[in-house]
């Protein structure tokens, strides 16, 4: 079939619990040889998550807003996960996630996977 991605998971699911205060720098955890492109992202929370993955530990999580450009939202209460690109990552290529929501109690899983097509 052309034009089909089959990914497998590169690496365990992390839980995040994010609030309204940015959540600090978490690095992914690969069980793969092979470099780690993405990412399946989950919200539970009821309220709406911005995610920034990047190669650096300092680097913060920001929520748009009007007029404003930041990082890539999931919304609240998500039924099936969407697999979005990551920095590349492997055993020399550290990973980190950082997450910042609208509201309290808000829970992300975010599962490393690789494309295997």
């Amino acid at each position: 079939m052309a034009n089909t991605s089959v990914l497998r998971i590169g690496g365990p699911t992390l839980g995040l619990t994010v609030g309204t205060a940015a959540h600090s720098a978490v690095q992914l955890k690969a069980n793969t040889p092979d470099q780690i492109n993405y990412v399946a992202c989950l919200n539970t929370g009821s309220g709406n998550v911005a995610i920034k993955f990047s190669q650096l530990s300092t680097d913060t999580a920001a929520l748009p807003t009007d007029g404003t450009f930041a990082d890539f939202v999931l919304p609240g209460v998500m039924e099936t996960p969407v697999v979005l690109a990551c920095p590349p990552m492997n055993s020399q290529l550290p990973c980190y996630v950082t997450a910042i929501a609208s509201s309290a109690g808000n829970t992300v899983f975010i599962t490393p996977m690789v494309d295997q097509s």
